[in-house]
């Protein structure tokens, strides 16, 4: 027995088009059995929910070996670029990740909605996206997983070299951002800033944290990241 994958769109006035989304069912998923957990992926740059779809074989296959329990995976295309933002003046990327579409999810699926039971994990962008979640809201969150996430290591913008922001300055820091860049808005978006300014709160919530990343990453995420 395998996994299923359904696709789907939420409507949202969060963002100016419907959302597309893909989810992977688990092996025996049962829609009147127990709830199941649920696990948010957030995609990197440059790609959408079809990123989850292709990695259906790598979970097919943890799950016949028993490596994986029962889950429910899903992925919510956002901006190729949008890096779980709250923009200013537009679309409302980190909202609608971390509240309508989960929220669109649990009222489809069998899943459950208690902090134990939900997972958030990312690559890349995602990585970068994962985080801000766990990090601003730990209470929602059993475990978050970032991989090479899109971090930099810093505070403050004006801290970083030019080996961090290459692939992001000045798009889509100013896409995102402002132009010029809004250094507030940057730092209120920063996993770092999040961490530092939201620690007891992490540490309380029993939050538990992996980061994994290269140590050759080529766009230097290994930076942030260490």
């Amino acid at each position: 027995m395998s996994s299923s994958v359904e696709l789907g769109q939420l409507e949202t006035n969060l963002v100016p088009d419907p959302v597309e989304y893909a989810v992977i069912l688990p092996p025996g998923y049962d829609s009147k059995g127990s709830p199941l957990p649920l696990c948010l992926v957030l995609h990197g740059g440059g790609t959408n929910r079809e990123r989850l779809v292709e990695y259906q074989p790598v979970f097919d296959a943890l799950w016949g070996d028993g490596s994986l329990p029962p889950v429910v995976l899903t992925s919510a295309s956002i901006h190729p670029e949008g890096f779980y933002v709250d923009m200013r003046e537009g679309p409302q990327w980190e909202t609608l990740v971390a509240e309508e579409f989960p929220a669109h999810i649990r009222d489809s699926y069998n899943v459950r909605s208690d902090p134990a039971g939900t997972v958030v994990t990312g690559v890349s962008m995602g990585g970068h996206g994962a985080l801000k979640l766990a990090f601003r809201h730990p209470e929602r969150y059993a475990a978050v997983a970032a991989m090479e996430p899109g971090i930099e290591p810093g505070f403050r913008r004006d801290e970083l070299r030019q080996r961090n922001l290459f692939y992001r300055d000045p798009h889509p820091d100013e896409f995102l951002f402002g132009q010029p860049v809004d250094s507030g808005l940057w730092e209120a978006n920063n996993p770092a800033n999040l961490a530092r300014d939201n620690a007891d709160a992490i540490r309380d919530s029993g939050l538990r944290i992996y980061m994994e990343v290269g140590d050759e990453d080529e766009l230097n995420l290994h930076d942030g990241t260490e």
